[in-house]
Order: structure tokens, then sequence, then C-alpha cells
């Protein structure tokens, strides 16, 4: 193979290689998943590493695939462990996982009488 068909197979060899990694990652982010709560704990530990904890709950989700109610419903669930109700706190985007970018916040507080 002659050096100048070389260097035009590495290019379309290079060229494949990036359009199959947007096509894998396109792919990953078109993923269905169902919405989770941030709070990673470490082994034997009560001490939380994830952005979750009894005060505050943090919920990753896909905005393509999540309705806000099945997100709200999660956050209703996690501060009804203590006695307490939702309040929304702000949310991230792409702080999460590629199938789950978003991370929205809400602070558990007592409710209204």
């Amino acid at each position: 193979m002659s050096r100048k068909a070389r260097l035009v197979s590495q290019k379309i060899g290079a060229k494949a290689w990036i359009l199959g990694g947007f096509f894998a990652l396109s792919t990953l982010t078109g993923c269905a998943s169902e919405p989770f709560v941030d709070g990673r704990r470490e082994a034997g530990s009560d001490r939380s590493v994830g952005r979750s904890g009894l005060n505050r709950v943090a919920i990753c989700y896909n905005s393509r695939s999540t309705t806000p109610e099945a997100v709200r419903q999660l956050a209703e669930s996690e501060c009804t462990k203590t006695d307490r109700v939702p309040l929304y706190d702000g949310e991230d985007i792409l702080s999460c996982s590629i199938a789950s970018p978003t991370r929205v916040f809400f602070r558990c507080v007592a409710p209204k009488s």
C-alpha cells in the first residue's frame, strides 16, 4: 500500500472512531432511566458522600424521560421518612451520570399547619 493510501485510510479510520464515539454517547444519553436519590454512603458508615442528607434531598434524573411529578414524588417519599415535606431548592445540570444528567435539590421542611 502506498504512503498516500495509508494516510487516507488512517484519516477515514479516525473519523469512523470519532463518529462511533458520538453515536455511542448519544445513545447512552437517550436511554430512559429512573430518577434516583444521590445519597451514597461509605461502606459500614452512616456518613453520606453523596449530595443528599436528612435535611436536603438530591435527585438525579433525565428530563427527557422523567416527568416533574415523578421527581416530586421521589422527593416526597424521602422527606416523609423524617415527617417533613419537600421544598424546591435549585438544580445542577450535567452533574450526575450520563444517563441522568440533571440533579435537583429539595430541602425537607416542616409541613405548614
